[in-house]
């Protein structure tokens, strides 16, 4: 009935607006390990690594305890954003693991909690980049939506 499919349709967004945030997150962990590891090579001696510093500066001026300061603060954000994907991204992984249709649970993990595009996504399955949004996004929402709670 009518209230059934709008229900159905709220769900789907729901579901679709977490998985998005998932796929965020996904990317934000990516920008973050980046910038870390651009740090690190600019202040560190290859093969050398540190995980958690109390840097105190010798004065005005001393860019390598800054920088020092600054790889230690992304790396305590980065963790703390990694602890949070993990706990979405399970969140999202029992929501695929959910849905009947093993094609959609395929395209759901490599689209949102392997953050390929639509594009490398048709791609590993072996079907057109438009089938693939057109059709299939769909229908796999569709599928997540029935199982979202």
């Amino acid at each position: 009935n009518c209230r059934d499919l709008t229900d159905l349709k709220k769900k789907m967004n729901e579901v679709k607006d977490f998985l998005k945030m998932c796929r965020r997150e996904l990317g934000e962990i990516k920008i973050l390990s980046n910038q870390i590891e651009q740090l690190h090579a600019l202040i560190l001696p290859s093969g050398i690594r540190f995980d958690d510093l109390n840097v105190q500066t010798s004065g005005a001026g001393d860019r390598m305890a800054e920088m020092i300061s600054e790889a230690v603060e992304l790396e305590k954000k980065y963790n703390a954003r990694l602890t949070e994907l993990i706990a979405h991204q399970n969140k999202a992984a029992e929501i695929i693991t959910g849905v009947g249709d093993a094609t959609c649970r395929k395209l759901l993990t490599l689209y949102y909690l392997f953050g390929l595009t639509f594009e490398e996504t048709a791609e590993q399955m072996d079907y057109s980049t438009e089938y693939v949004i057109r059709t299939l996004h769909r229908r796999a929402l569709e599928y997540a939506g029935r199982n979202w709670s």
